[in-house]
């Protein structure tokens, strides 16, 4: 997780689901996740679509959280 800045798990916790997550840096420990049916999951372009998106959005809240919002 910390060299990509997300974790991806493929059918680990439920049969069927992918997911990936990325954790908010700062003091709160919290963490989003995107969990998606397996048949709607698209392995060529999803994890790296997904993973972006998350990664920008936690370093936003953790900016504005730095900022004091």
């Amino acid at each position: 997780m910390r060299q990509l800045g997300y974790a991806h798990t493929a059918e680990e916790y439920c049969l069927g689901d992918y997911s990936i997550a990325a954790a908010v840096v700062d003091d709160a420990g919290v963490a989003i996740n995107i969990a998606v049916a397996g048949p709607r999951w698209q392995a060529e372009t999803d994890e790296k679509r997904f993973a972006d998106l998350l990664v920008s959005t936690v370093a936003s809240i953790a900016g504005q959280r730095m900022l004091g919002y």
